[in-house]
């Protein structure tokens, strides 16, 4: 049977990995919201004002 100290080492790289997933999860959702992330498509264009005028 596992001793204490072993499950509570565990349960903090449990904790770790759920918080990394969660805060990628956040990052994901929020970049899509904004308009930086298209997965349904090709990539976005970034244009900078200069060269929208050169058009």
């Amino acid at each position: 049977m596992a001793d204490r100290n072993t499950l509570g080492l565990i349960g903090y790289i449990l904790c770790g990995v759920t918080a990394a997933v969660m805060l990628i999860g956040a990052v994901v959702v929020t970049n899509h919201i904004s308009g930086h992330l298209n997965p349904d498509g090709g990539y976005l264009q970034a244009i900078s004002p200069a060269a929208a005028k050169a058009r």
